[in-house]
């Protein structure tokens, strides 16, 4: 990984990580759908 998240943080918390973990694990895939859709590099 690289870089940092300079924007969006608090709507991944409250919509994608308080959705919890598919299997109920403390590792693994979101249950709810998750995909990054842009990136820039600097």
């Amino acid at each position: 990984m690289i870089g940092k998240v300079t924007s969006g943080l608090d709507q991944l918390e409250s919509e994608i990580v308080a959705g919890g973990i598919t299997g109920g694990t403390d590792d693994g895939a979101p249950k709810i759908a998750t995909a990054i859709t842009a990136a820039t590099v600097q």
